[in-house]
């Protein structure tokens, strides 16, 4: 099982800031590499390197991976819509109690919406995918706050402003 947490920011969230609370995060979880590819790990990339992480972070405006040793993976992305996310992925469901550190450690930054859930519970809730022929389709609903809600999970964060636009 992979447990999925994620939280949602408005776009002008600084991700520096962002990136020195998790490098604050617990040793199993603490990210020490990063990537611009989903697991492509470089361990020449590591994240204690400040001046090649700037230039990476710099190069790649639209988002990027972290790793922790263990390969846990945080996504962080910003999209044109007006927000900007932190994903991570637990892999060890015995560490659960982790992500509640992960949500914790990034709420001064004033989150819009957060969750931790099963990554399946998500996919099965918001993942549509039709073969036609041999022709794969997916779509995904729920990832535009201006419009909807994902859904409620294990842990759900609402702001006031999402709630109030919602009503």
């Amino acid at each position: 099982m992979t447990i999925k947490a994620k939280l949602y920011f408005e776009n002008d969230v600084n991700a520096n800031a962002i990136v020195a609370c998790l490098k604050n995060l617990p040793e199993p979880i603490r990210p020490v590499y990063f990537t611009e590819n989903e697991g492509k790990i470089k361990k020449v990339n590591v994240l204690s390197d400040d001046n090649r992480f700037q230039d990476f972070k710099n190069n790649n405006p639209l988002g990027f991976f972290l790793y922790a040793d263990n390969e846990t993976c945080f996504n962080i992305s910003k999209h044109s819509v007006g927000y900007a996310d932190v994903t991570l992925w637990l892999e060890d469901q015995t560490k659960s109690e982790l992500a509640i550190e992960f949500l914790k450690s990034l709420v001064r930054f004033n989150p819009i919406f957060g969750f931790i859930c099963d990554d399946m519970e998500y996919n099965h809730r918001n993942r549509y995918y039709i073969t036609f022929g041999r022709n794969h389709i997916e779509d995904w609903v729920g990832r535009k706050l201006e419009k909807y809600i994902s859904g409620m999970y294990w842990y759900t964060l609402l702001s006031h402003k999402l709630l109030i636009k919602h009503q």
